[in-house]
């Protein structure tokens, strides 16, 4: 029997994109703003586009903040992409005052760099320690589109960078979650890494990826590599 997968709606993502990227890896997935369905999911995937301040607004407004954050101490793999991902911490320097899940302690900071800001274009991940998501991400070119990166106040968790005039955090992990920093491009790429090295432990995508022993938040988009197709039923 196939694991639930839902995507969350909550008024902000791409999330089409984000669905039909999953069903090419073999996932079968739910967009839904359903609080039930969102509690039952066995897989969780947040996504985002917009701003952080809009972002929380609309998880308020919808009432879902209970339920993820009582989803994230579940143990069930949850990815968040983009803004999904940012939303774990605590707050963001884009909307001062507002709260996020706290899921993760830390801080979204804007890029501190004399490089022109946003940071877009392709850029060269650098490993720091091992990850079930990027063991064969090293020195792999991703595209980013920031203004913002987290900023985790456990420095360990940081298991990818990259170099944009500052230490920019591109990944993550430990405790419980993963995420990345794509567009939904991206997030076959993940889907793709995710079923060949977890089988269907984890998920993760310009945003979050959960899983029951990792933690990440990490920076993929339109990887210049030739997507590799792999059989993705044991997500």
């Amino acid at each position: 029997m196939s694991s639930k997968i839902v995507i969350v709606d909550y008024g902000m993502g791409n999330l089409h994109s984000v669905n039909k990227a999953i069903a090419v890896v073999g996932g079968d997935p739910v967009i839904s703003s359903d609080a039930a369905v969102i509690a039952q999911a066995d897989k969780l995937i947040l996504p985002g586009v917009g701003a952080f301040g809009d972002c929380m607004a609309n998880l308020q407004r919808s009432g879902l903040v209970p339920i993820l954050q009582k989803y994230l101490h579940s143990g069930r793999p949850f990815l968040g992409i983009c803004l999904g991902m940012q939303v774990l911490f605590e707050g963001s320097d884009e909307a001062p005052g507002v709260k996020g899940l706290g899921y993760f302690q830390g801080q979204v900071r804007r890029l501190d760099t004399a490089l022109k800001i946003p940071h877009m274009g392709w850029n060269k991940l650098s490993l720091r320690s091992s990850s079930p998501l990027l063991q064969e991400a090293g020195d792999e070119y991703v595209y980013f589109v920031h203004s913002f990166h987290v900023e985790p106040q456990q420095q360990e968790l940081i298991t990818a960078v990259c170099d944009y005039g500052m230490e920019v955090t591109a990944g993550g992990g430990g405790g419980g979650g993963q995420g990345v920093r794509p567009a939904a491009a991206a997030v076959y790429r993940l889907f793709s890494s995710i079923q060949k090295n977890q089988a269907g432990q984890a998920l993760a995508c310009c945003a979050l990826l959960r899983s029951g022993s990792h933690d990440n938040f990490s920076c993929y988009r339109y990887p210049r590599r030739p997507l590799r197709q792999i059989d993705g039923r044991s997500f």
